[in-house]
């Protein structure tokens, strides 16, 4: 049995982007990094993982389905970073894990795939009557896929599961129509892998295209074993097509990929091998989108996969959680790392109140994550980090 078919759903986690200004000071009066710490929030209702986490355009967070104690669920809660308090609000159209989740510019959600019956099922939440409805149906059946979306509104679906073996298809949601049209097919097949926007904001040279990296593949029709992808291709979206950008040095899936302010992509962690010795890496690397190349940055302290990679000041990036199946005494972790995009280094920084993995994190507008599920215990608790504020020298410096 492969490792494709032994996993559950639901290892898709995404990660929301969070804008912030950068500290400057003069090199005579360096100011030290940032520190930051956790504290429990409010308890979700429902104890989950593999779930979705979106933030809402009025600062509450939305979390949509998972997996419980007793499967997969179609329930969802709205945590309100002002009350620090859950509140369940009802239920989605079906059960669903494997799915994401995708915040539209008119502020409702996209949910689409995972195991919901049918796996192309696709409904739209609606913040203000606090309700979901029907849209149009995917034309493939996926789960564990990506969901992107575009400067033009649309949303670009690619790979995934699709009775489990992965797929090459992809596919475009229209919000203003409800509908979805076919769209290139990806360069290769793939599952549990990332796919990251770049340059969106402001729109450059390159706008609307999208970086999409490993995941896992089937060694070959005739084979139940799959291996981690070190191949990685972008999508144009004002060609339809996808392209190869070269291959990372170390092949992966359940990873993290996170744009950094320098418009560099910073890859890290995920589970490399094939499904007969898999193991899970410290490893991380660099895509330079203007010079189409990858390059090694410093490592992890610890292997790890199923973490979570939240963008922070100062183009710095959180790493949390996660998965080391390395050592038996540390399977599910509660370390922190933080990348820093300046310096291409990894520190450590306060530990997660307890250890977790297949989590949620999502960036609040006050500058903090909260951080939510995950298997086990961690399920049913929830922790914010906070990002200490830094002090400015009597030397005339910008502070964020």
């Amino acid at each position: 049995m492969s490792r494709l078919r032994a996993v559950a759903l639901g290892f898709w986690s995404s990660s929301l982007l969070l804008g912030s200004l950068a500290l400057t000071t003069s090199p005579a009066n360096a100011v030290p990094p940032d520190t930051g710490t956790w504290s429990t929030t409010g308890a979700p209702n429902m104890g989950r993982y593999g779930h979705t986490a979106t933030r809402l355009a009025s600062g509450m967070v939305l979390i949509a389905g998972g997996t419980t104690s007793t499967g997969s669920t179609d329930s969802f809660e709205i945590y309100d970073p002002t009350s620090r308090s859950w509140t369940i609000s009802g239920s989605m159209q079906a059960p669903r894990k494997g799915h994401s989740a995708t915040l539209l510019r008119d502020g409702r959600v996209l949910v689409v795939g995972g195991s919901a019956s049918p796996g192309n099922l696709a409904e739209l939440y609606d913040p203000q009557r606090n309700s979901w409805a029907l849209t149009g149906p995917m034309a493939v059946i996926r789960a564990e896929h990506t969901a992107t979306l575009l400067p033009n509104g649309k949303v670009l679906v690619a790979g995934g599961d699709v009775g489990f073996t992965p797929t090459a298809s992809a596919e475009l949601y229209d919000p203003l129509t409800g509908s979805w049209a076919a769209t290139g097919m990806m360069v290769t097949p793939r599952v549990q892998h990332t796919a990251v926007l770049m340059d969106a904001d402001p729109c450059g040279a390159l706008c609307g295209k999208v970086l999409v990296t490993g995941g896992e593949a089937e060694k070959s029709v005739t084979s139940s074993a799959t291996y981690d992808l070190s191949l990685t291709e972008i999508y144009d979206t004002t060609t339809g097509m996808w392209s190869s950008t070269g291959a990372m040095a170390t092949g992966r899936s359940d990873h993290t990929a996170t744009l950094l302010l320098n418009g560099k992509v910073l890859v890290a962690g995920g589970t490399a091998g094939d499904s007969r010795a898999a193991i899970d890496t410290p490893t991380a690397e660099i895509y330079d989108p203007v010079l189409r190349t990858w390059s090694n940055t410093g490592s992890l302290a610890s292997p790890r996969s199923s973490h979570s990679a939240s963008p922070i000041s100062g183009g710095r990036v959180l790493v949390a959680g996660g998965r080391n199946n390395n050592s038996e005494s540390s399977f599910e972790l509660q370390s922190v790392e933080i990348f820093d995009s300046a310096t291409n280094s990894w520190a450590a920084a306060a530990s997660l109140s307890v250890p977790r993995r297949i989590h949620s994190a999502t960036a609040l507008g006050s500058g903090a994550v909260l951080v939510s599920g995950g298997v086990g215990a961690a399920g049913g608790s929830s922790e914010l980090y906070v990002e200490q504020h830094r002090r400015c020298s009597r030397v005339p410096v910008k502070c964020a």
